[in-house]
Formats: structure tokens, C-alpha cells, sequence
């Protein structure tokens, strides 16, 4: 319970932030606009060749085709096999993958540099932001080709394994993988570097700093569950279940839909203020452990969060 306090505590100074510069928002709106973006462009082909062959044509073209065998029942027809074609397939799934990597990887660090000129009492736009991002774009580029290889390699691999013990192994890797990465974003921000310098000085931060990084991410995530059991799934039952009981009018169905939408999107922003929040406790975490400082406005949490530095 003290862990989901002190996590509430740093969720209303980080929401003071954001309400006070709310375009720190948008960094998140493009990732999503970014990503969703290249998944359509991916997915585009399949739609082009279902558009162009109507209904003689192979669904997954150009990246597969589907072999249909008769199905028992009359005029139906079930899946026998499914044929990649990898010469297409794999280019652009990496290509996608990477391009993917790179948004995220991109405006993450242009919301932790405008999150620290913020902390530190400096005037922040997401202009700003964006253009001190793309000085660093060849060291973004960089590290988002090599966590992407790295990330695709290991589950390539964890796929490949049939011995149970292999992939608890190489799942043991992930979450090892996903520790001492836990910092670059706040480096790439900040210092910049290749990818192996960035990725030593996210460890050496990290063995510094393991206790408040693991208690805070805990802590926001337990914290973003409580609010959306409260906020979002226990309003959002009641309306379903009003709805279901006047279920033949419409004020029934509309009752339902509208705790259907509640639901939905009550978790989703709950976790764009949870992604916020981990972003800026993050550099927080940075500055912390590469200064030794508390930003002034975490400072009422200096002992709930950081030990002190000697």
C-alpha cells in the first residue's frame, strides 16, 4: 500500500505537468498516428489485391497463399495449409519492424527532452521537442536497427525452442534485455552515443538506480489497475448491466454500448497516463542517478522514492 501511495503521489505531480503543458500529449498521439501508419502501409497490398480480384482472390497476397480444401458441410471450405512467401513477407515485416522501432524509439526521446527542459524551469515545445530529436536522429537510428534485431532474434529463437527449459531461458534474456534497457531512452535523449555505449551506460545507470526503477514501475502499474477497476470497469459493469435488463428498448442497448465504450476507453487513457508518467519518472530516474539531484518537483517524494547519494 505505501508503494501505491508513493505512486499516487508522483502520478498527480506528473499530471500537474501534463495539465500544465499538455502537448506532452502529442509526443504519444504520434507514435500512435506513426505506427499506425506504417501497419497500414503493410497491410495496404492485401487490401489493393482483395480490391483487384474480388472474390477469386488469395487473401493474404502478396504475402502468402492459402491452399482450401472442401469442408464437411455443403458449400463450406476449411484452411489446409497456409504458404508464406518470405521472399515478400520477410523484408517487409523487418523493414516495418524497424521503421516501427524508430517511431517509437523517435518520439520518446523528444518527449524526455522536453520533459527535462520542463523539470529543469526551461521554456519546452513540442516543435521543440521534435527538432532536438532529429540532431540525434543517427544515434536514434542506430540503437532502433539494434534493439530491433536483437528483439526479433530473440524470438525468432524462443519460437524455434521446443525444450521447455530453453525458453524459460531465453525469456529470462527478454526480461534482461528489457532491465538494462530500461534507461536508454533517457541516454539517447541526453548524451546520445552508438548503440553499445548507450546500452552500457542504460546498465551502469540501472545497477545504480534497480530499487526506485523496479518499486515506481510496479507501483504505476498496480496504481493504473486500482483506477481502472474504480474509474472504468465498475461504472462500466453497472451500465452494461442496466443495459442487459432493458435490453429490448433503446435506451437498454444504448446504456450498453456506452459502458462498453466507458470500458474501453477509460483503460486506454488510464494507460497513456501510466506510459506518460513511466516516460517522465524515467529522466527523473536519469538525472537522479547522472547528477544526483531530484528535479524541484519530485523533491516532496525525494525520500519515498531516491535514496540519498553519498
Amino acid at each position: 500500500m505505501k508503494k501505491i501511495a508513493q505512486s499516487w503521489n508522483m502520478m498527480k505531480v506528473t499530471t500537474g505537468l501534463i495539465g500544465r503543458h499538455p502537448f506532452l500529449l502529442a509526443y504519444l498521439l504520434a507514435i500512435g498516428i506513426g505506427v499506425g501508419a506504417v501497419l497500414g502501409a503493410m497491410v495496404a497490398p492485401v487490401g489493393v489485391n482483395l480490391a483487384g480480384h474480388g472474390i477469386n482472390a488469395q487473401f493474404l497476397e502478396p504475402y502468402a497463399s492459402v491452399t482450401m480444401t472442401a469442408g464437411r458441410a455443403a458449400n463450406a471450405g476449411s484452411v489446409d495449409k497456409i504458404n508464406p512467401h518470405w521472399e515478400t513477407l520477410a523484408p517487409v515485416f523487418v523493414g516495418a519492424y524497424f521503421l516501427g522501432t524508430f517511431i517509437v524509439v523517435f518520439f520518446n526521446v523528444a518527449l524526455l527532452i522536453s520533459a527535462r527542459r520542463l523539470l529543469n524551469g526551461q521554456e519546452a515545445t513540442f516543435s521543440g521537442g521534435i527538432a532536438a530529436a532529429w540532431e540525434r536522429r543517427g544515434a536514434i537510428a542506430q540503437w532502433s536497427l539494434f534493439a530491433a534485431t536483437v528483439g526479433l532474434v530473440m524470438q525468432f529463437i524462443k519460437n524455434k525452442m521446443d525444450n521447455w527449459l530453453l525458453k524459460r531461458i531465453i525469456g529470462a534474456g527478454q526480461l534482461a534485455w528489457a532491465l538494462a534497457t530500461f534507461l536508454v531512452i533517457p541516454v539517447l535523449a541526453v548524451e546520445g552515443g552508438g548503440p553499445l555505449q548507450v546500452l552500457r551506460r542504460s546498465t551502469g545507470l540501472f545497477k545504480k538506480t534497480w530499487g526506485e526503477t523496479l518499486a515506481a514501475e510496479v507501483g504505476i502499474g498496480t496504481l493504473g489497475v486500482i483506477l481502472w477497476f474504480v474509474v472504468g470497469l465498475i461504472p462500466a459493469a453497472g451500465m452494461m448491466w442496466e443495459g442487459t435488463n432493458v435490453i429490448s428498448s433503446n435506451s437498454g442497448e444504448m446504456f450498453f454500448g456506452a459502458g462498453f465504450c466507458w470500458m474501453v476507453l477509460s483503460g486506454l487513457l488510464i494507460g497513456i497516463l501510466g506510459e506518460i508518467c513511466s516516460a517522465v519518472f524515467k529522466i527523473v530516474l536519469y538525472i537522479y542517478a547522472s547528477e544526483g539531484v531530484v528535479p524541484a518537483e519530485y523533491k516532496d517524494d525525494h525520500s519515498a522514492w531516491f535514496v540519498a547519494q553519498n
